[in-house]
């Protein structure tokens, strides 16, 4: 059987099938041309994200898989940490368990720290890690290396944001901004900030700030290597819309969706993928046959059918989202007020405004409603 060509062969073979200059991919990468020629000829070394750039550039359609074919002369140990970070950032579990059993036994110190760390994030990552024992795992780890210092207070804001305790994420999130922008590493900076930048972008939707909650899921789409958390951001974005432009929302739910199944996501998310563009379909009018429990329920509510939706719910867990369509359904002010300060007591403003438009509509005072949602939110 033939040999399959080394890593470096089969880029410069592709950059002359492509018909590329150095000089222009040089730049496309930010390096030094003469440095990207040595890496090519295997006289030196490039950072580890500078590869993935140009393997993403070469090969656009299956650069994870090229990754994967030439890891082990691709990630050499002083690149081992910032792979870590890519495959854990891009959601690729295969190269995060190839990786942390690297780690296990290097000889480097750091880099078993650094594998230790990971190994939390890993386990976030196929979810058998949640909520406050996320935050437990990391509790007294303390470290000189900066990286590793704002990797774990990020994975303590996100132990509070899986919780939806939104004002303690924001509490450590914005301490750690600063801290973020001044690593000396670029790739783990732009990391950080994109993980950053998710939690920001669910917390300020939350808090009916639709301006901060576009700009911060815009800075996670805009990044090349993160579609699982990208197709999040579009999920932010969409319901921004949600009582602004139909069409811009739906558009984004449904390139959530999309970015989803690239990403090779588990069914649960697909599912809840489906039922978040049901729900704002729904909201929004169109005459669909949805297919959740939540979503029938609300297609009777809107109909007026309070029995029915009444029996729907009943199968579900309770939420402000239940109350407020028992409110819809049968038009009974005193249960939209209740739905209205739930979702409030959950620090969700944005959301409190279904209730909200539905009392307008019955006539309840604007300012009424005005001063309960700050009073509510102080």
């Amino acid at each position: 059987m033939k040999k399959a060509k080394d890593m470096r062969s089969q880029l410069q073979n592709e950059i002359i099938v492509q018909n590329l200059k150095l000089v222009n991919l040089s730049n496309h990468m930010s390096n030094d041309h003469g440095l990207l020629s040595k890496f090519l000829l295997g006289h030196s070394e490039i950072a580890f994200f500078r590869a993935v750039k140009l393997t993403k550039y070469l090969f656009p359609n299956n650069y994870r898989e090229k990754i994967w074919e030439w890891r082990d002369e691709f990630i050499t140990p002083l690149q081992q940490r910032q792979a870590l970070e890519y495959a854990s950032i891009s959601y690729d579990l295969r190269l995060m368990r190839y990786m942390l059993h690297k780690q296990k036994n290097h000889e480097n110190n750091l880099n078993c720290k650094y594998g230790q760390i990971y190994e939390i994030v890993y386990s976030i990552m196929t979810g058998e890690l949640k909520g406050r024992d996320i935050a437990e795992a990391v509790r007294n780890r303390k470290f000189r290396d900066e990286n590793l210092l704002v990797l774990v207070r990020i994975l303590e804001a996100y132990s509070a944001f899986y919780e939806g305790r939104y004002t303690l994420m924001f509490d450590v999130a914005k301490t750690l901004e600063k801290q973020v922008h001044a690593l000396s590493d670029q790739f783990f900076r732009d990391c950080f900030m994109v993980r950053l930048s998710e939690m920001f972008s669910h917390g300020f939707l939350q808090q009916n700030n639709v301006r901060k909650a576009r700009y911060y899921a815009t800075v996670v789409t805009q990044f090349p290597y993160a579609t699982k958390l990208a197709s999040n951001a579009h999920y932010v974005l969409g319901m921004s819309f949600l009582f602004e432009d139909g069409a811009k929302c739906i558009e984004h739910l449904e390139t959530y969706r999309d970015m989803l199944i690239e990403a090779g996501a588990g069914e649960h998310l697909l599912a809840y993928a489906v039922e978040n563009i049901e729900f704002a379909k729904v909201t929004l009018g169109h005459d669909i046959k949805p297919v959740s429990v939540e979503e029938i329920a609300h297609v009777a509510a809107l109909k007026g059918d309070l029995e029915t939706t009444k029996q729907l719910l009943a199968t579900v867990d309770p939420s402000p989202f239940c109350t407020y369509l028992i409110g819809l359904a049968s038009d009974d002010v005193d249960v939209l007020w209740t739905a209205m300060g739930e979702y409030l007591e959950q620090g969700d403003v944005y959301f409190s405004q279904l209730p909200k438009q539905r009392l307008e509509a019955l006539g309840e005072r604007q300012s009424a409603l005005s001063a309960v949602t700050k009073l509510r939110c102080s």
